[in-house]
C-alpha cells in the first residue's frame, strides 16, 4: 500500500487483537497523515471497528504498539485517547437526551467555577464559538432528544472537536442519514479535513469512500489485504477485496405484472412504547410477484408498522390482511377464534418475516443452527413423532437449507451465537423464505452484513418475487430500496407521505420525502415544530403534570383509604382530620412528625443519589444502621471530649460507616458488574448480623443497646429554640437533614461531579465516550448514597435515646425508596415527601383508638404503595405527550 504523503500522525504497528479463541486483528499495521480523509473497509467482522476501538481505548491490544506524533504511547481508555487528540463518533449516538447540546459536548471537560459549580452560560458560549469556527450550526441550549438525527451527529463531530481532536473516526456515519444530510456530512468533513484534522471513515458505502477519502485500506478476516490511493482503485477491485472474489452484479429484476392483492392494510395506526402514535392511519398493499420499498428514516415509524403486521405489536385502529384472510384489527384481535397467539397467527395466515433485529427477534443464540432453522416451524408433523422432536429430522432438514444459502460453517449442531453477523442473518432468511409462504416481511435484511451476504439475501428477494411471493422491503439504505423495488413508499412521521416507481425518482426525491419536505405532508405538528419560537405542543400540559403530579397521587392515595376507613364504620373526613390535626396542628404533634420525617429526609436522599446515577440502593436500613451504631461507638468511647470535638465526631463516623457499606455493592457493580439490588439486600442482613455479633462485647450487660454517648455529643432538641414542641422529640438531626438536601441539590445540579452522575445515570456509554469513569462514578453514588443513609441513624442516637438500641431504624431505610419516588428524586421534593410519610406515620398513631392498629398498618401501606403506583403512571402519561 502507498506511504503516506507526508509523515503520519497515528501509526498502528503489528497490532493483534484476540477475543477468546477467535483473532480480530492480526498483526495489523496502518498510518494516518494529517489532513486526510481514510477510508477504512472491509465485511462484517473483518475487524476494522474492533481496530478503531483499540485505538480509541476501548479495547487493549494483545499483541503490537501505537505510535501518536511519532512517540509509542498506551491508550488505556477514551480519556487517553482524547488527551493525546483522538476521538470517534460511534454509529450509535453517545448522547444523553434529555441533557442540552452544551451539556453534552461539555460532558467531562465543563467548565466550573468555585468550589466545582457547572458554570452552563460558559459551556454555552463555548460550545456555539466552536460550531461557528467549525461551520457545524446547532442550537447549544437545545435538548438532544428533540433534534433531527443529522444535527446530533453535528454534536457528536462538535463533541470530539471539543476534547481537542486532531484524528476523527466516524462509524458508519451516513447510516440514518437522507441524502441531503449525506451531502451535508460530506462538506463538514472536506471542510475539517482542509483545517488540518485526520478523518477515519469507517463504511461499507463504496460510492461514498470513491466520493470523499483520499485513502482506502481494505481489512478481509483480520488483515490487511490491500489499499492505497482512492483514486487508484475502482468500486469493483475494492469491493473484491473486501469478499476475496469478484461480486457478479445483480442485474435488473424482469419486468412483469403483479398478481392479486396478498398483503393489504387499511387505516393502520400503531402506538409505540411510550404510547404515542408512531403509526399514523396507514394503508397499503402489496400484490403477488411485487416487491415494494419503504424509505425513511429511523424513528418515523417503520419498525412499529413492520412489528403490527407481524404480530408483535398491537394496532390502535385498522386491520390487516394477509393472503386474503383478515388478521389482528384494531376492533377485534382475530377472526379465527382458533388462532390465539399474534405472531404464530399471522405465521399461520401465510406470513414469513426476516426481522430487523436478527438475535433479540430472529433467533436464539445459545441454540443450535438446526433448532433456529425450525423456529417457529417446529409443530411440523415430519419434524418428529407426536410430541418429540428429532434430532436426525432437524439435521437433515437443516443441511440443504445451509448449503444453499452459504451458512458458514454448516454445521447443524454449531451454535448460533459461534456465527458471525452475516451468516446469523443469512440463517434467517434461509429458514424465513424456505417456507415458500405468501407474504414475505423483509425489515432491514442485510443490516451489518458484508457485501456477499448481501448479494446472496437480494438474489433470494427476487427468486421469492419471481415466483409470485409479495415481498414487502423496509430498509434504511436507498442503494437497496431502489435496485429490489417495483414500487416505493416514504414514511415521515408515521405516515406514508411518497410513492413513486424507481424508474419515476431518485435517491434526493426520495431523500427530500424522508426528510418531510414533500406537499403530501401536512401534518400540524410538524408545522407547528418549524415555527420560530413556539414551544412544543403539550409543553404546559407536561409541566402542570410534573408540579401537581405528586400531590395528585396523594390525594387518590388517601381517597383508597377512604374506602377502608368506610369499611369499619369510621367517617374518612374525621379520620384524616385527626390525623392532620394532631400531625401538624400542634406543637407537640408537629415536633413528633419532624421527628419521624428526618431519617426518611436521609434515606430518601440515599436513595435519589442512587437512583440519579443510574443505580437502585435498597440497602438503606442497613446503611442507616451501621451509622447509628458508629456514631454511638464513637459518642461513647470518647465520652469526656469537648461537644466541639466529639460531636462532628461522631457524625463523620455514621458518614464513614454508611458512606463505606454503600461503596462495596458500588465497587462490586464497578468491578464485576454484580447487581446493585441484590447486592444491597444482602448487605442489609450482614449489617443486621454484624452489629448484633459486635453487640455482644459492647452492650450493656442484659440489653441490648450500647452505652450512653457523652453529653459533647448530644444533639440538642428543637423545643430549645421553639418552645410550642416542648417534649416532642425533635432535635438538630433536622437541620442537618435539610443542610444535606441542599448540599445534594448543589452537587447534583451545580457541580461537575454531580454532572457526570448524572449522565451515567441517563445514559452511562454516552457518559463513557464523554471521557467519565462508569465504574469510579457509580461507586462514587453508592458511597455518597451510603453516607446520606448512615447520617440518618444519628436522629435516634444522638438526638433522642442517646445510645444505640437494635431495631431503632423502623423500615425508614424501606420506606426512604417511596420518599425518593414520591419526590421525583429531587432534594426538595425529598424533604417534602419525607413531611408527608412523617405525618402519615404519627398520624397513625393517633387513630389508633378509633381504627384498629392492623389497619392503620395497611392503611400506611396502601398509602405508600397506591401513591408510588399512580406517580409513575402520571409520569409515563408526561412522557407520552407529544
Amino acid at each position: 500500500m502507498a506511504a503516506p504523503a507526508v509523515s503520519p500522525v497515528v501509526s498502528l504497528r503489528g497490532i493483534t487483537r484476540r477475543f477468546g479463541a477467535v483473532v480480530a486483528n492480526h498483526d495489523v499495521s496502518l498510518e494516518l497523515a494529517a489532513g486526510e480523509i481514510h477510508a477504512l473497509v472491509g465485511e462484517n467482522g473483518a475487524g476494522k471497528t474492533t481496530l478503531m476501538r483499540v485505538l480509541y481505548g476501548l479495547l487493549a491490544p494483545d499483541a503490537g504498539r501505537i505510535e501518536v506524533d511519532g512517540r509509542p504511547v498506551r491508550i488505556h481508555s477514551p480519556a487517553d485517547a482524547m488527551k493525546l487528540g483522538l476521538g470517534m463518533v460511534h454509529q450509535h449516538f453517545m448522547l444523553v437526551g434529555p441533557l442540552t447540546v452544551a451539556e453534552n459536548i461539555a460532558l467531562g471537560r465543563e467548565p466550573h467555577g468555585a468550589l466545582g459549580a457547572y458554570r452552563r452560560a460558559a459551556a454555552e458560549r463555548e460550545v456555539a464559538a466552536l460550531a461557528e469556527r467549525h461551520r457545524l450550526p446547532v442550537d447549544p441550549r437545545a435538548r438532544i432528544e428533540t433534534l433531527p438525527v443529522g444535527a446530533q451527529q453535528r454534536v457528536e463531530i462538535l463533541k470530539a472537536l471539543h476534547h481537542g481532536a486532531r484524528v476523527l473516526i466516524l462509524d458508519e456515519p451516513t447510516a440514518v442519514l437522507t441524502p441531503q444530510e449525506v451531502d451535508e456530512l460530506f462538506q463538514v468533513l472536506r471542510a475539517l479535513r482542509d483545517q488540518g484534522t485526520t478523518i477515519v471513515l469507517i463504511t461499507h458505502k463504496l460510492a461514498e469512500v470513491k466520493a470523499l477519502a483520499e485513502r482506502v485500506t481494505v481489512m478481509r478476516a483480520g488483515r490487511v489485504v490491500g489499499g492505497g490511493a482512492a483514486a487508484s482503485l475502482t468500486v469493483e477491485r475494492i469491493a473484491e477485496l473486501m469478499v476475496g472474489h469478484a461480486i457478479a452484479p445483480l442485474g435488473a429484476p424482469a419486468s412483469r405484472a403483479p398478481g392479486e392483492v396478498m398483503l393489504e392494510v387499511r387505516g393502520l395506526t400503531v402506538r409505540d412504547d411510550r404510547g404515542l402514535e408512531a403509526v399514523r392511519e396507514v394503508s397499503l398493499a402489496v400484490c403477488a410477484g411485487e416487491i415494494v420499498g419503504i424509505a425513511g428514516v429511523a424513528g418515523n415509524g417503520q419498525d412499529e408498522l413492520v412489528e403490527c403486521i407481524a404480530g408483535l405489536r398491537p394496532p390502535a385502529a385498522g386491520e390487516i390482511t394477509i393472503a386474503g384472510r383478515r388478521g389482528w384489527s384494531g376492533r377485534a384481535r382475530f377472526r379465527d377464534p382458533g388462532l390465539r397467539r399474534a405472531a404464530r397467527a399471522h405465521r399461520a395466515l401465510g406470513l414469513a418475516h426476516i426481522p430487523s433485529d436478527r438475535l433479540r427477534r430472529g433467533l436464539v443464540p445459545e441454540m443450535t443452527l438446526a433448532e433456529n432453522l425450525v423456529l417457529g416451524l417446529h409443530r411440523e408433523a415430519a419434524l418428529g413423532a407426536g410430541p418429540l422432536l428429532s434430532r436426525r429430522r432437524l439435521a437433515d432438514r437443516a443441511l440443504p437449507l445451509l448449503a444453499e444459502y452459504d451458512v458458514r460453517p454448516p454445521e447443524p449442531a454449531a451454535r448460533v451465537r459461534q456465527l458471525s453477523g452475516g451468516n446469523q442473518q443469512k440463517l434467517i432468511a434461509a429458514r424465513e423464505l424456505s417456507r415458500q409462504a405468501p407474504v414475505v416481511l423483509a425489515a432491514h435484511p442485510t443490516r451489518g452484513v458484508d457485501l456477499g451476504a448481501i448479494a446472496l439475501i437480494h438474489r433470494r428477494l427476487l427468486t421469492e418475487r419471481a415466483a409470485g411471493r409479495a415481498v414487502l422491503l423496509m430498509s434504511s439504505e436507498l442503494s437497496e430500496i431502489m435496485a429490489l423495488s417495483d414500487r416505493v413508499l416514504v414514511m415521515y412521521e408515521g405516515r406514508l407521505v411518497y410513492e413513486a416507481r424507481p424508474a419515476d425518482t431518485d435517491e434526493r426525491a426520495l431523500g427530500l420525502a424522508m426528510a418531510g419536505r414533500v406537499a403530501e405532508v401536512s401534518d400540524a405538528r410538524a408545522a407547528a415544530a418549524a415555527a420560530p419560537g413556539a414551544p412544543p405542543a403539550g409543553a404546559w400540559r407536561r409541566g402542570l403534570l410534573t408540579a401537581l403530579g405528586p400531590f395528585a397521587s396523594v390525594a387518590l392515595a388517601l381517597a383508597v383509604g377512604a374506602l377502608f376507613i368506610l369499611a369499619i364504620g369510621e367517617r374518612p373526613g374525621e379520620i384524616y382530620a385527626l390525623m392532620l390535626r394532631e400531625s401538624l396542628g400542634t406543637g407537640y404533634g408537629l415536633g413528633q412528625t419532624l421527628f419521624r420525617a428526618t431519617p426518611l429526609v436521609f434515606t430518601g436522599l440515599a436513595v435519589a443519589l442512587g437512583f440519579r446515577a443510574g443505580l437502585f440502593n435498597i440497602g438503606a436500613e442497613g446503611q442507616l444502621t451501621l451509622g447509628g451504631f458508629a456514631a454511638a461507638m464513637t459518642g461513647a468511647a470518647l465520652a469526656g471530649w469537648p461537644a466541639v470535638v466529639l460531636l462532628p465526631l461522631c457524625l463523620l463516623a455514621a458518614a464513614a460507616a454508611g458512606g463505606l457499606w454503600g461503596a462495596i455493592p458500588g465497587a462490586l457493580k464497578a468491578r464485576f458488574g454484580a447487581h446493585e439490588v441484590i447486592n444491597t439486600i444482602m448487605l442489609n442482613f450482614i449489617a443486621f448480623a454484624l452489629v448484633s455479633w459486635l453487640g455482644r462485647f459492647v452492650f450493656q450487660p442484659a440489653t441490648v443497646r450500647t452505652a450512653t454517648v457523652g453529653a459533647g455529643a448530644e444533639l440538642p432538641r428543637l423545643e430549645s429554640v421553639w418552645g410550642a414542641l416542648h417534649g416532642a422529640p425533635a432535635n438538630a438531626a433536622l437541620p442537618l437533614a435539610l443542610l444535606a438536601a441542599a448540599a445534594t441539590g448543589v452537587l447534583l445540579f451545580r457541580t461537575r461531579r454531580g454532572y457526570e452522575l448524572r449522565a451515567v445515570g441517563l445514559n452511562a456509554p454516552a457518559a463513557e465516550y464523554g471521557g467519565v469513569s462508569i465504574g469510579g462514578a457509580q461507586t462514587l453514588a453508592m458511597a455518597l448514597s451510603g453516607a446520606a443513609a448512615g447520617l440518618g441513624g444519628v436522629n435516634f442516637v444522638l438526638g433522642y435515646k442517646h445510645f444505640f438500641e437494635q431495631g431503632f431504624a423502623g423500615g425508614a431505610g424501606f420506606i426512604g425508596i417511596a420518599v425518593a419516588l414520591l419526590g421525583r428524586n429531587h432534594p426538595a421534593g425529598v424533604v417534602v415527601a419525607a413531611l408527608f410519610f412523617g405525618a402519615l406515620a404519627y398520624g397513625g398513631l393517633v387513630i389508633n383508638a378509633r381504627v384498629p392498629k392492623e389497619l392503620v398498618e395497611i392503611l400506611q401501606a396502601l398509602v405508600i404503595l397506591i401513591a408510588i403506583c399512580v406517580q409513575q403512571a402520571i409520569e409515563r402519561r408526561v412522557r407520552r405527550l407529544p
